[in-house]
């Protein structure tokens, strides 16, 4: 799991963690997000390193907090899945910005947390116990294909 360095760069990092691909972070990707990430930003990244998918946001609420969705995954339909990636964005206390986590939402319905302010990535076993660490869920993206398909991984 990758890990912030600088006080910046959630939003990227949380995508290379939610994929398990840390060459997404680049030392010129890390200075671009000295300003804080956003969804386009990140899906162009996406594209230039030839990926065929981008992040589609689900859920978004400005400042109101909303209930975690409950996911119907079919995870049945290919043994080889192990989770479905996922970034959430949320609001912490005493914090002026939002913060961006990856979460995998694994085959056995636990959930990973990859928050890259922690030390070290949470699995939760509901998301009550998820939403006990991070009361203040403001969005919820997944990423798809240019199909509109979703995007899992078996690594």
């Amino acid at each position: 799991m990758l890990k912030q360095e600088f006080g910046y760069g959630c939003g990227l990092i949380s995508v290379a963690n939610a994929l398990s691909m840390n060459e997404f972070v680049t030392e010129a990707r890390i200075e671009a997000s000295k300003d804080g990430n956003n969804i386009m930003q990140l899906n162009k990244w996406l594209l230039d390193d030839g990926k065929d998918f981008q992040i589609q946001v689900l859920y978004f609420r400005n400042e109101v907090q909303f209930k975690t969705p409950k996911l119907k995954i079919n995870f049945d339909s290919c043994p080889n899945i192990r989770y479905y990636p996922i970034l959430i964005t949320v609001k912490i206390p005493r914090c002026p910005k939002n913060h961006m986590i990856a979460l995998h939402y694994n085959a056995d319905e636990t959930i990973s947390v990859l928050d890259s302010c922690e030390k070290d990535a949470v699995t939760f076993q509901a998301w009550d116990d998820f939403r006990n660490k991070y009361p203040r869920i403001l969005s919820l993206e997944v990423f798809k294909n240019f199909d509109n398909k979703e995007i899992y991984y078996s690594n």
